[in-house]
């Protein structure tokens, strides 16, 4: 974890603070303020620095180095710097080092590991928590435009991200494997019953998600586009953190969407707003429900993936509860017809 969970918060802060600044000199900016913004997987920093005789601001990124390997992270870089360009989205823009790197690795005395470290030009927006059916049609255009440059999308040195792998994410669950890292618990994560319903449910899915074509309406994807992942400008949605996008059905990211809303008594409008905004600019699969249906399960499974790597039960909310909740889920979803 990029906050250093060996560390005491001092340590940590110190430590980060090193890393801002080093980095910084490397992109040729002198770090003036440095504020966390937030840490999940990555520890993220709103940085005031002075770059060519000018103050700016910029969202400085620690990387996780257990997830993403230098060129992996400086290929997400470079789609972001494409979207820039080439469509009419607006995305964070990444800074380069004056021999063209959009990626440092920065060692410190008494840190273990090197970190990865990124620079992006601060974007300007609000998140909404409490979306209006208008704000879902904007999303769901803008999602339409991303997927669009991805069908051309073919740089020089290739794309540079993995295909996603349900298969394998999905072969723990199928076997029952709910262990955790959570430091100091002792007890099982999940019941017999639930771990059950995690069995089947994650063999139902596996089969499901095989019967995708992969020939079309595939290609890099964002693949965490939820609206903690988007900023509002004057009612456009400017898409952040690319830190997962990979190659995946397009329809991952509408589910990965709409699965935040499930149970949201608006979802049936917000939804019905997500689609129409995305085939005013995309025609929609034939079989798209079937997909969505699909991915917005595997979410479930994604999400429990991540929970259950958590160094600590409370590491973002109660890890336990969470189990629970998705155990509910996927019962249901085991209970409803193919």
């Amino acid at each position: 974890m990029p906050r250093f969970e060996e560390f005491d918060e001092a340590t940590c802060e110190r430590m980060e603070h090193g890393l801002i600044v080093a980095a910084c000199d490397e992109f040729g900016v002198q770090m003036l303020d440095a504020e966390l913004v937030g840490h999940s997987m990555n520890a993220v920093y709103r940085v005031t620095g002075a770059r060519d005789g000018e103050r700016r601001e910029y969202a400085f990124r620690i990387s996780d180095p257990a997830r993403y390997s230098t060129a992996e992270i400086e290929a997400e870089c470079r789609w972001i710097g494409a979207i820039n360009r080439e469509t009419c989205v607006t995305s964070p823009e990444p800074a380069r080092t004056s021999d063209g790197r959009h990626v440092v690795e920065i060692a410190l005395p008494g840190l273990p590991i090197p970190r990865r470290c990124a620079l992006f030009a601060w974007l300007r927006g609000e998140q909404i928590d409490e979306p209006q059916p208008e704000h879902m049609r904007r999303l769901g255009a803008m999602t339409a435009e991303l997927h669009n440059h991805a069908d051309t999308y073919s740089p020089a040195e290739g794309i540079g991200r993995s295909h996603v792998d349900w298969p394998r994410m999905l072969a723990r669950f199928v076997r029952g494997d709910l262990s955790v890292t959570w430091e100091g618990h002792a007890a099982a994560a999940a019941t017999e019953d639930q771990r059950q319903v995690f069995m089947d449910a994650a063999s139902r899915l596996t089969q499901a998600i095989g019967e995708i074509p992969v020939d079309r309406d595939y290609g890099l994807i964002h693949a965490d586009l939820h609206l903690h992942n988007v900023l509002y400008q004057d009612g456009e949605p400017r898409p952040i953190d690319f830190d997962d996008c990979l190659l995946a059905s397009y329809m991952t990211d509408l589910a990965t969407t709409l699965w935040y809303f499930r149970t949201d008594e608006q979802y049936p409008a917000l939804r019905q707003a997500c689609i129409a905004g995305y085939e005013a600019r995309r025609d929609l699969p034939a079989d798209w429900q079937r997909q969505v249906s699909v991915f917005t399960t595997a979410r479930y499974f994604s999400m429990l993936d991540w929970v259950l790597g958590w160094p600590r039960e409370d590491h973002m909310w109660s890890g336990s509860q969470a189990v629970s909740r998705y155990a509910e889920r996927l019962r249901l979803y085991l209970d409803s017809p193919d």
